[in-house]
């Protein structure tokens, strides 16, 4: 099928293009343009995001402060992160792929987030930047 996509990234390893069209984050193969996978989301797609080592795409949809992730190597694996009533301003990994960092509207707040299901966020208190000022 065909689908209207409005942006995209390529994975950190080339071997994958994420496009996002509405509310659907399309994964194709890069060198054959096959589509390999399509994931729904809550909302309109605002941001995509790759993890440094391309296993997993990020999808911003700060219109209703959720994040929400897929593995491209396990497409059964998904995960989903509200911030709530805090919203998301920007979403961003962590260098080793296993870690999503949340800055909340306003600045409130910087959630750190591991993707183990047993684990709790990290929350650090007024972020001077929401998109540069975090640095590794």
């Amino acid at each position: 099928s065909v689908y209207k996509q409005s942006f995209g990234a390529w994975s950190p390893d080339g071997r994958y293009l994420a496009a996002a069209a509405q509310c659907r984050v399309l994964v194709r193969d890069a060198e054959t343009m096959k589509l390999e996978h399509v994931f729904l989301c809550a909302e309109r797609v605002e941001r995509l995001e790759w993890s440094p080592d391309s296993e997993f795409v990020l999808a911003e949809v700060a219109k209703v402060g959720v994040v929400q992730v897929w593995s491209v190597a396990d497409a059964e694996w998904q995960c989903r992160i509200d911030e709530g009533l805090a919203g998301c301003a920007r979403a961003r990994w962590a260098p080793s792929s296993r870690h999503i960092l949340i800055v909340s509207d306003f600045n409130l707040r910087l959630s750190v987030w591991p993707l183990r299901g047993d684990a709790r966020p990290v929350q650090l208190r007024s972020p001077k930047f929401s998109g540069r000022g975090v640095a590794f």
